[in-house]
């Protein structure tokens, strides 16, 4: 031991002299290091160490380095108490017994076994006495054991544990090997950590099917293993587990409060809170007798989430009756409670509560996530306003560390993703269930829709579409449910019972589920369902449905379900729906609902199948025909069809807006009955075709409306119909248009075919024979717009076989026909 001058009078300092590696340092002062709770410190004599201890420790000022730090210098660990800069040697303490959980330099290197002072000669005490004395080498191995763990090596208490076990059962000391295995299996599930547990379920299995445990002890250990089984069951199938806890409490069992904890969590994650109510007498027993703070308040928390009594519990939390971590985790709780039984308003109180308490508790990690569900709540809820983005306070305090309310070794939703893109679906699915437990437990909002929605995605991968479709229902996901319903084909996803749920997101997903399985609804629910979607419909119309703006919105969702299940529902839902419905056609000028298409839809399936109700839905959908043009195409779009079996009802009001209206002259046409002799609308559609035009250099319009406009001049003289024909013929052939509206010309010239003279007629058929030929291939915008060349190709087919437009412009001419199916035979 050498002297160190300079140095603070510090009578139970011990300091030993290490050699540094050469070349790292400077020379001219011999190295000292000195343990300070086990980690080395590595300093010189001279101003350099200054320099050095000024960046390890991120500070300026080299004089005022006073801090607990932890890095690396030429390898070695530091974790310095106090440098001043009148020290030229620091000294250190160390430990007499119990290291710090920092891992140090030297268990990095050499391992725990060899770092921790005196354990190697405990290790090599035990495994001497292993043959001898297998009790008591367990014994030692589970000291060991427990040192390992205060020191933060979770690992090798782990490997410890397991070789006390196989010490005692290679010394013929069965029973006693399986107690110990039950114990460890028990705590890790209780730690969250069953997935580490493995191992020790292999062991136990083992020892079980060997006839060699005692009646008492293998029903102790059938127990532990259906503990394990349920919690790591794909499908959280808790039937097991529920009668293992019946059975543990009838015993008294001093274990069975462990086992109500870990149903009762189970049960709430997954939705299965029956297993709870069943059984409030058992839970509320539990938290009375286990010795175990923690347990007893999660216990609580479960009961209470089954039960809706939340009176005591969140009380206690109030008056700080409980630990300060618990008391910010039950306030959490609640919120999350309150978000999901649609009490916004309060939610946010007790989140912002919680974050408080959390705060001052240490949760940074928890504290962080609750921020998140202030804004999950408010996304959901509305309104938006500036206290919505917690983004940044979130992350600054999950930066701040602090403690976790449930500490855990993995990370179980990054390994659900790794696995999931490994394709290790049991494995994914495994670690996506314990992410969702604990983020439930903890209260961690948007963990658990994330958690939920990759379990979700693991089920839909598994070939589990119902489980899946309960899974996006919770977290409000409509898309991906819609876009998995529409690919089962025949397979009906029965997800009524979730119409019922509070939040209104799940209702929405819900009935968007429904309406796109539509056409596989059983006869007998239709009734039911329509009943509720039409209660949905008007609650959400009278402004009773709080929901955010960018939430997904029921009221919508519930229409989409009334427009698919219209036609068979009764005459009085029908009714209900029309008069319903009705408020919704009138609006001010230039404006749009998102009602307008499932709407439109319902008015379709009335005009179809229910005849009193004919005139009422025809009478709303000749008034949004009257509309802007963006809801009367949609009209024309989804309604012509049925328009088109019931011309007594549309042509007489059809008429007298195909003055000045496209849409009803388009219906008009397609009903074989003249426009009106005075159409404004014709004289506006000619000018459009035939007026000059001069693309603008770089730009390119697409959709120019030529097939729409040729249809409403039909009407108009022979001129105007004759030049129309040679302007679209302009427009066809110009290479400079984009090949899109050069296709839509030719169409428009079809239109026109039968109305135009015989010459422009002959002229169209000259002009055909060159696009026949492929002579009119091609566009100065097929670089740009390359894919749009197949719109001239596809438009030059209907010159050959199925639909040939120039055979319909000479009709007439039997000889040209035969000409032109000559030339087509030809592949011209």
């Amino acid at each position: 031991m050498s002297h160190v001058p300079n140095a603070s009078p510090m009578d139970d300092f011990a300091l030993q002299e290490v050699v540094c590696t050469p070349g790292l340092v400077s020379d001219d002062q011999p190295v000292t290091v000195g343990y300070y709770r086990g980690c080395g410190l590595t300093f010189l004599r001279n101003s350099a160490y200054y320099r050095l201890s000024a960046m390890v420790l991120g500070v300026d000022d080299v004089n005022d380095i006073h801090n607990e730090i932890q890095g690396f210098v030429y390898g070695s660990v530091v974790q310095a108490g106090s440098i001043t800069g009148d020290l030229h040697i620091h000294q250190a303490a160390q430990s007499s017994t119990v290291m710090n959980r920092t891992i140090t330099a030297d268990a990095l290197m050499r391992g725990p076994i060899q770092a921790i002072e005196g354990l190697a000669e405990r290790v090599a005490t035990a495994e001497r006495a292993a043959s001898t004395d297998p009790v008591a080498a367990a014994s030692a191995y589970e000291d060991i054991a427990s040192t390992l763990e205060v020191n933060g090596y979770h690992g090798h208490a782990l490997l410890m544990l397991q070789q006390a076990a196989a010490t005692l059962e290679a010394g013929y000391c069965h029973d006693d090997a399986a107690q110990l295995l039950v114990r460890l299996i028990e705590d890790m599930i209780g730690a969250g950590e069953a997935s580490e547990a493995a191992a020790a379920v292999h062991h136990l299995h083992r020892l079980a099917n060997s006839g060699n445990l005692s009646a008492g002890v293998a029903t102790r250990t059938t127990y532990a293993l259906s503990l394990y089984g349920t919690v790591q069951h794909p499908f959280d199938e808790l039937n097991e587990l529920a009668r293992t806890l019946d059975l543990l409490a009838a015993a008294e069992d001093s274990s069975f409060p462990l086992y109500a904890l870990v149903l009762g969590e189970a049960a709430v994650a997954t939705n299965q809170k029956g297993y709870i109510r069943e059984r409030i007498g058992i839970f509320s027993t539990a938290a009375r007798k286990t010795k175990s703070e923690d347990v007893r308040i999660c216990t609580l928390l479960a009961a209470a989430e089954a039960t809706d009594e939340w009176g005591d519990l969140v009380s206690d939390a109030k008056k700080h009756r409980l630990p300060p971590a618990w008391n910010a985790a039950v306030l959490a709780r609640y919120a999350r409670y309150l978000t999901l039984t649609a009490a916004a308003d309060e939610a946010d109180e007790y989140w912002r509560e919680a974050i408080n308490r959390g705060a001052l508790a240490g949760l940074g990690v928890d504290t962080s996530e609750w921020l998140y569900a202030i804004r999950e709540n408010t996304l959901r809820y509305g309104p938006i306003t500036d206290n919505l983005e917690t983004h940044h306070l979130a992350q600054a305090m999950q930066a701040s560390g602090g403690t976790r309310l449930l500490p855990t070794i993995r990370n179980n939703y990054e390994d659900a993703l790794s696995e999931l893109r490994a394709r290790k679906l049991p494995a994914a699915c495994q670690a996506a269930r314990r992410a969702l437990r604990e983020s439930v437990t903890s209260g961690h909002l948007m963990s658990e829709q994330l958690a939920a929605e990759l379990l979700a995605e693991i089920y839909a991968s598994s070939g589990e579409p119902q489980r899946a479709a309960v899974l996006y229902i919770r977290t409000g996901n409509s898309e991906s449910l819609c876009a998995m319903a529409g690919g089962l084909g025949d397979i009906y996803l029965d997800v009524e019972q979730y119409i019922g749920q509070s939040a209104p997101w799940q209702r929405a997903a819900a009935y968007a589920a429904v309406a796109t399985q539509s056409d596989l609804v059983p006869d007998d629910h239709v009734s039911e369902l329509v009943a509720a979607a039409l209660t949905e419909v008007e609650a959400s119309l009278a402004g009773r449905t709080r929901e955010g703006p960018f939430a997904p919105q029921v009221g919508l969702a519930a229409l989409d379900v009334l427009a698919a299940l219209i036609e068979r529902a009764n005459f009085e839902q029908a009714e209900q729906s029309i008069e319903l419905l009705a408020s919704l056609v009138y609006r001010e000028p230039g404006r749009y609902r998102h009602t307008d298409e499932a709407h439109i839809r319902l008015l379709t399936g009335v005009l179809g199948c229910c005849k009193p109700l004919r005139s009422a839905a025809a009478k709303q959908l000749i008034d949004m025909l009257a509309l802007d043009e963006h809801i009367s195409d949609q009209v024309v779009d989804i309604a012509s069809p049925v328009i088109m079996l019931h011309p007594d009802l549309f042509v007489e009001p059809l008429v007298d807006l195909a003055v000045d209206h496209q849409a009803a002259a388009r219906l008009l046409i397609r009903l074989n009955h003249p426009l009106p002799e005075e159409n404004a609308l014709a004289v506006e559609a000619f000018e459009r075709l035939v007026s000059p035009y001069e693309p603008k250099p770089g730009v390119t319009a697409l959709g120019l409306g030529f097939t729409r406009d040729s249809m409403v001049i039909l009407n108009l003289t022979q001129s105007n119909r004759d030049a129309a024909a040679r302007a679209l013929l302009g427009r066809a052939r110009d290479r400079k248009e984009a090949a899109a509206n050069r296709a839509d010309a030719l169409v428009a010239l079809r239109i026109l075919s039968d109305v135009i003279s015989a010459d422009v007629r002959t002229e169209l058929f000259e002009a055909g024979l060159n696009f026949g030929r492929g002579e009119e291939d091609g566009s100065a915008l097929d670089t740009e717009f390359g894919a749009m060349s197949r719109h001239i190709l596809s438009a030059r087919s209907v010159f050959q076989w199925e639909a040939p437009p120039l055979l319909y412009l000479v009709s007439s001419w039997p000889r040209l026909r035969r000409l032109l199916i000559k030339l087509n035979r030809s592949k011209l």
